[in-house]
């Protein structure tokens, strides 16, 4: 339980931006969120990308950035599994792999200015298999990404297009240490820097996305494929439609409104208001999702800004054609957070629940049990100028 809450203080305490495609809760509940201000908002950025996070969510909104953009920090993600929830509030000891399904530890480095950008492309998942406490036997599977990305856009007037190439190795391990006698300093130093050898696999990767962001006024629509290089396996042998389906399994479609903002005009107004929609993996029937979001906040130029955020996100499996014949919205989750910046100090917080569990309260007590997901803690802050 101790190792738990130390968890759970650093989570809080600390911050950064998460960079991870995943497939947990059999969807894709990541499609490169980049800070706890996209987690709020539901994922929804397509046609936002409105900081440096357009490197990684559609680059072509790098051809409309108002300022230079450099942000260093770093980011904790906490998902907690349902049943292990239920577990928590009903017992005061607890195995830590029976309450986290996955922590992710991604330390962060952008630098973005008008039409280009490069990062840092690094996280790291652990994934608990078991912990012994009379022993301090700790073990845990551990992915984590290293590499660098790199981004340009091109403002074409009303239309701007973009591209982004990421190069990293792709590293799997095993990581098992006794913590009897640890400090807490030496338990967290094991957690986030330890096993970043290549001592069970490692693969190199080159990922090339492209995307599309036409603005009109405040309204802005966007489109990122986020795997280019998959369509020319898809054209092998498959013609047309192969490419045409490659093209769209990681294809994201986004619409952006912003009531007090358009993206060719260099200021922006004091209130900052934004509804956003996203469909990610557009071509995938078994990872497509359906995200939305809202902001509200005030802002004084780029050094001083505040906002709270509501966000939604339901997978949508099937056939394109009869996705949303299936849509409830209990099936999804609702997130929300809150975000502020001042001067060079940056801090976003975000958490979501199951959308069934706020939408229609239990009567008795709380059973994560019954919903398909657990809730999920993120907080993302460093430094930004």
């Amino acid at each position: 339980m101790k190792k738990v809450l130390l968890i759970a203080l650093a989570a809080f305490l600390a911050g950064g931006v998460l960079f991870a495609t995943d497939t947990s809760n059999n969807y894709r509940r990541e499609v490169y969120a980049q800070d706890a201000r996209m987690m709020a908002l539901g994922n929804a950025f397509t046609a936002v990308v409105d900081d440096g996070n357009a490197l990684f969510y559609n680059p072509a909104g790098l051809a409309y950035l108002r300022y230079s953009d450099f942000i260093l920090g770093t980011s904790f993600l906490m998902e907690f599994t349902p049943e292990g929830m239920d577990k928590l509030l009903e017992e005061e000891e607890i195995p830590i792999e029976d309450v986290l399904d996955r922590f992710t530890f991604i330390p962060r480095a952008i630098y973005a200015e008008r039409g280009w950008a490069v990062g840092a492309l690094i996280d790291r998942h652990l994934y608990p298999i078991s912990f012994d406490e009379e022993s301090g036997n700790f073990v845990m599977e551990v992915e984590q990404k290293l590499g660098l990305a790199a981004g340009m856009g091109i403002n074409l007037g009303p239309l701007a297009v973009g591209g982004n190439v990421r190069l990293f190795k792709d590293h799997k391990t095993t990581l098992a240490e006794n913590t009897l006698g640890m400090t807490d300093s030496d338990f967290f130093s094991l957690l986030l820097f330890e096993g970043f050898s290549d001592t069970l696999e490692a693969e190199n990767k080159i990922e090339v996305g492209a995307g599309a962001l036409v603005t009109l006024g405040s309204l802005s629509a966007g489109i990122y494929i986020d795997k280019l290089l998959d369509i020319l396996e898809g054209a092998d042998g498959d013609g047309y439609e192969g490419v045409l389906g490659s093209a769209l399994q990681t294809a994201n479609v986004g619409v952006a409104f912003e009531p007090f903002s358009q993206k060719t005009a260099r200021r922006r107004g004091l209130l900052n208001i934004m509804l956003a929609a996203d469909l990610k993996n557009l071509g995938d029937d078994d990872m497509r999702v359906f995200s939305a979001g809202t902001e509200v906040g005030l802002r004084l130029g780029n050094a001083i800004t505040a906002s709270a955020r509501l966000g939604y996100s339901q997978p949508l499996p099937g056939e394109l054609a009869d996705a949303f014949s299936g849509y409830n919205p209990d099936d999804g989750e609702i997130a929300f957070g809150i975000g502020a910046k001042a001067l060079a100090l940056d801090l976003n917080f975000a958490m979501t629940m199951p959308a069934q569990l706020l939408i229609d309260p239990p009567d008795e007590e709380v059973q994560f049990g019954a919903y398909p997901y657990g809730p999920r803690f993120m907080v993302s802050g460093g430094l930004r100028f």
